[in-house]
């Protein structure tokens, strides 16, 4: 270890970096990534105007029965026909 760092070849993974106890940074730089992937996302729908059409109350209804089941297309269909209200929230803001 050399100024709290893993050196590359010791420890506990030899030929990866870490840094503090038990490599948590590869798990967090992914979080970090794929948080910075979604709210791009986010900034490129409000600035383009791109959104989906609203779905209607009974497909609205049926995708919250299904994501309360654990359905993740479902959750993400949600979110994404929702896009439309978070952006005109942001803009009365």
């Amino acid at each position: 270890m050399k100024n709290g760092f893993f050196v590359a070849g010791t420890g506990t993974v030899p030929g990866k970096f870490f840094m503090g106890v038990g490599g948590t940074m590869p798990g967090l730089f992914a979080a970090i990534a794929l948080f910075i992937k979604q709210l791009s996302l986010l900034v490129s729908y409000v600035k383009n105007n791109a959104f989906p059409q609203p779905l209607s109350e009974e497909e609205e209804l049926k995708h919250l029965q299904l994501m309360a089941e654990g359905n993740q297309y479902s959750r993400n269909l949600l979110i994404e026909h929702n896009l439309r209200l978070v952006a005109h929230i942001v803009n009365t803001l």
